[in-house]
C-alpha cells in the first residue's frame, strides 16, 4: 500500500510502515507526542523515560513561574539555583505522590 496526495487531503493506504516527515523518521509503534510547536516521536523503549523528564521539567517549571513573576532572576529560577532547590524540593514531595 502507498498514500496519495490530493491537495491538502491525504489517502492512507498502508499500515504499520517507516515513515519519514520532515526529516525525521518515525518508526512503527513510536508514541507520537503533538503541540501547537510540532511533533515529536517517541521509541517505545525510552518512552516512560521521556515522560518521567517530562513530569520533572513541568514541576520545575510549574515551581518557577511565580518566582520569576515576583522579580527572581530568570538564571535563578529556571532552574530552580542552588538556594531554591531545597525550596523546590519540598514543594515537590508535596505536587507529586
Amino acid at each position: 500500500m502507498h498514500t496519495a496526495s490530493f491537495g491538502q487531503a491525504h489517502i492512507v493506504s498502508d499500515l504499520h510502515i517507516p515513515v519519514q516527515c520532515a526529516g525525521v523518521l518515525s518508526m512503527p509503534g513510536d508514541n507520537l507526542v503533538g503541540a501547537p510547536e510540532g511533533v515529536v516521536a517517541v521509541p517505545p523503549a525510552v518512552t516512560a523515560q521521556v515522560a518521567e523528564a517530562c513530569l520533572e521539567q513541568e514541576l520545575r517549571d510549574t515551581f518557577s513561574r511565580p518566582r520569576g513573576a515576583a522579580g527572581a532572576r530568570l538564571g535563578a529560577a529556571f532552574p530552580p539555583n542552588e538556594r531554591l532547590r531545597a525550596a523546590y524540593e519540598a514543594w515537590r514531595q508535596q505536587q507529586v505522590t
